[in-house]
């Protein structure tokens, strides 16, 4: 099974569900899209920026996701997925995707907010290592849903 992961900017959580997904079995697969990513292709190249908690947080537990650039969310890959989980508000989810990703047959939402609006580091570091867990144990239940 081919899951694509999604979220608003394919930086933080759907990054995370990928590579735990993929990390966690060897008989699936997935990728992760964000429905916004021109901004962080044209200023960083379609990577993390240096210094993003969503780096320290993963390099906490062994995972290195610098390497891997943001991917725009396209119908493609959407077609080509087996199952697309995005990874935001139900608001955020009615407003960022397009009606191709929201009324597919495939598509799940996992409600779990974003935490680029949080002004204070110290509060996004948390909600970030919050949504990391979250998103593990996520993960680990879809994984066992599939066997």
């Amino acid at each position: 099974m081919k899951i694509l992961f999604v979220c608003k900017y394919n930086l933080g959580r759907s990054r995370m569900a990928d590579f735990f997904f993929n990390n966690l079995t060897k008989k699936h697969s997935a990728e992760s899209a964000g429905a916004y990513t021109h901004y962080y292709k044209k200023n960083y190249g379609g990577e993390i920026p240096k210094g993003d908690q969503v780096i320290k947080l993963m390099n906490e537990l062994g995972i290195d996701v610098t390497k891997k650039r943001v991917r725009q969310l396209n119908k493609k890959l959407v077609d080509s997925a087996d199952m697309v989980i995005a990874i935001m508000s139900e608001k955020r989810a009615n407003l960022d995707l397009p009606s191709y990703t929201r009324l597919s047959r495939k598509f799940k939402l996992w409600k779990i907010e974003d935490v680029s609006g949080t002004l204070k580091k110290s509060t996004q570091y948390e909600m970030h290592k919050k949504n990391r867990d979250e998103i593990l144990k996520r993960v680990k239940e879809l994984i066992k849903e599939l066997r």
